[in-house]
């Protein structure tokens, strides 16, 4: 045990002879990571531009293969309301990538008006507007708006 005391104390003396200090004072601006916060809004339409109501949006990642199927982390969940708008809550991230999808699912079947099948965005995609200036590493507020036309699905 005496070993490792007198140990520890030579070894912090030799770094801090070298220059490594304690992390005790270090500001603010030393150490993190770039991040952003960012708010998914838009609407859902059939073809005819009606809005839907009831479809699940869903901001999510895309993360581990698995064979051939692509398994999606969801971030945010919502349901458009009767004008067919939805708003997700505000994120933050370190960065937004082509990996962060928009994923628009029909799941009550025809209670909304018809049986559409899913689309999918990518946030890379989709038209970003700052609506909060950043500074150091806070990059800032962004909306992003992702409108989209669903399609029917028909019967084969």
């Amino acid at each position: 045990m005496r070993f490792y005391h007198w140990y520890n104390a030579v070894l912090a003396a030799l770094l801090c002879l070298l220059g490594f200090e304690s992390c005790d004072d270090i500001g603010a601006d030393e150490y993190g990571s770039p991040y952003v916060k960012y708010q998914v809004k838009g609407t859902v339409t059939d073809n005819e531009g009606r809005p839907i109501k009831g479809i699940k949006v869903k901001v999510a990642e895309q993360g581990m293969h698995n064979g051939s199927v692509i398994i999606y982390h969801g971030i945010d969940s919502i349901e458009t309301d009767a004008a067919g708008a939805y708003q997700t809550h505000v994120m933050t991230d370190g960065f937004i990538n082509e990996r962060r999808k928009v994923i628009f699912e029909d799941t009550d079947g025809t209670a909304n008006g018809g049986d559409f099948q899913g689309d999918t965005l990518s946030l890379t995609d989709l038209e970003k507007t700052l609506v909060e200036k950043g500074g150091e590493w806070y990059r800032g507020k962004y909306e992003m708006k992702g409108d989209v036309t669903l399609k029917a699905k028909t019967d084969n």
